[in-house]
């Protein structure tokens, strides 16, 4: 825990960002929660920053599932506990349209009326085809796979723009989509070549622009020569560094490099890639997170991993050290998607190795940084 002096200077400088820019906490909030004021982004960010506790970073980071389809008292008391910055909802917690709704913005309510007063990330995996959560009752969105065929960047475009427009109206900000990778099987991939997935994803990140809502180009650096599914095992890809640059980095590459503003978030793989990093999976390679993703495709938006609790990662590592190893990379934002104590683990190995000095405090606030950046952007909530 901090010190009384340490939590004392900490509201000082807050206070003192609040004086300067004439708005009070409550201001501040209220700009996280959507209105329009003029601070600038900066300004709002490292006052934002410097108002919260080391507990309260740490769980801007976490992106976590919940158990059922219900706000009750152990799922609110989950959140606050962890300070989460981000749920993911699955099957088992959407029902209908309505209750969707309404358990989103049960969820956003008590974020919202406690420190630091950001709404939540509500994310989902909506990608088409076969990955489609309530498919009973949404939209019958197409495969990336059909859509790939058919080679429009109009439909393309069109059924990502309705996607987002759904999602929006039940509470999402945030898609685990499109799909980047190369040939992926299950009907996930646009294309078995990089100009045209790059062609194809372009189109989808455009229609969620345009409707405001978060997409997530995944899964850096490439899965699509997997010989194994992270989900159960870790495995290498072993192609050489030239084959995974000419194909797998390729769409990557060309939508950083291709948009005035980046496509938001990037999520990243489980798989290792001895090319650039024989020891650690893609989420804890400082080589590809810092290296290859920040540095030389020069990426600026929010770096999450995939879930951690999937077989690639939990047959390697303890939940109380792959956060910290995750983050120590360059990662900014954690999925712990399933069971709550895995979660409970992940938080307190970040908060444990801050306090001790293994996991320096300026990357914890670089991360934190961008999660804020990106919660700001986010249009206001709808009621």
């Amino acid at each position: 825990m901090h010190s009384g002096k340490g939590k004392l200077k900490k509201v000082a400088v807050f206070l003192l960002f609040c004086i300067f820019m004439g708005v009070t906490a409550e201001g501040l909030g209220e700009t996280a929660a959507g209105s329009k004021e003029s601070v600038s982004q900066e300004v709002q960010v490292e006052a934002l920053l410097h108002g919260m506790t080391l507990e309260e970073k740490v769980g801007q980071l976490l992106f976590v599932g919940i158990a059922g389809p219900e706000a009750d008292a152990e799922t609110l008391a989950q959140l606050r506990e962890l300070h989460a910055g981000g749920v993911v909802l699955f099957d088992r917690n959407m029902q209908n349209p309505t209750q969707v709704k309404s358990l989103i913005g049960a969820l956003q309510k008590q974020t919202l009326s406690q420190a630091p007063r950001l709404p939540l990330f509500v994310s989902v995996d909506q990608e088409g085809g076969r990955v489609l959560r309530m498919r009973e009752q949404v939209l019958p969105l197409p495969s990336q796979a059909e859509l790939g065929l058919q080679g429009s960047t109009e439909q393309v475009e069109e059924w990502a723009a309705k996607n987002a427009r759904e999602l929006i109206y039940l509470g999402f900000n945030v898609n685990f989509a499109p799909v980047v990778d190369i040939g992926l099987g299950a009907e996930r991939s646009f294309a078995n070549e990089a100009a045209e997935v790059t062609r194809l994803a372009r189109a989808s990140v455009l229609g969620y622009r345009k409707e405001g809502m978060l997409c997530t180009l995944k899964h850096f650096p490439g899965i699509g020569k997997a010989p194994k599914d992270p989900h159960q095992e870790i495995s290498d890809i072993t192609a050489e560094r030239d084959v995974l640059e000419q194909e797998d980095l390729a769409p990557f590459r060309n939508l950083i490099n291709e948009f005035d503003i980046q496509p938001p978030l990037i999520m990243v793989s489980h798989l290792r890639y001895p090319a650039y990093d024989a020891e650690n999976p893609a989420c804890v390679s400082e080589v590809l997170l810092k290296g290859v993703l920040r540095k030389q495709l020069g990426f600026e938006g929010l770096v999450v991993t995939d879930d951690l609790e999937m077989g690639a990662m939990t047959s390697l590592y303890s939940f109380h050290d792959m956060g910290v190893m995750a983050v120590a990379a360059g990662a900014d934002a954690l999925l712990v998607c399933h069971n709550a104590e895995s979660q409970k683990q992940v938080y307190a190995g970040i908060l444990e190795a801050v306090q001790e000095g293994r996991l320096p405090a300026d990357r914890l606030d670089e991360a934190v940084r961008r999660v804020l950046r990106t919660k700001l952007s986010l249009p206001p909530m709808q009621e």
